[in-house]
């Protein structure tokens, strides 16, 4: 995760998935997705089996909350966020 401050208040946020350093790729299937503060996926990508990393780019307030979760099939793992 690469946090930015571009103007007072406001900050760029790139979370970016690399695949394991024992593997070359990440797994097909695998969805990256921004929740907002009401839990709602505003942003998305999913992986495809050729992809070393993936990553979604996006901004936020400060004290602005989000959420990261990722899905493999039926494994869910989420963090929730302030800014």
């Amino acid at each position: 995760m690469q946090l930015t401050s571009n103007v007072s208040d406001v900050f760029d946020i790139r979370i970016r998935i690399y695949s394991s350093e024992d593997k070359t790729h990440l797994p097909a299937d695998l969805h990256l997705v921004i929740l907002d503060e009401t839990q709602n996926p505003c942003m998305k990508v999913l992986s495809r089996n050729i992809d070393n990393w993936i990553q979604l780019e996006f901004s936020c307030e400060h004290e602005e909350k989000f959420s990261v979760m990722l899905i493999l099939g039926d494994t869910t793992i989420k963090k929730d966020f302030v800014v």
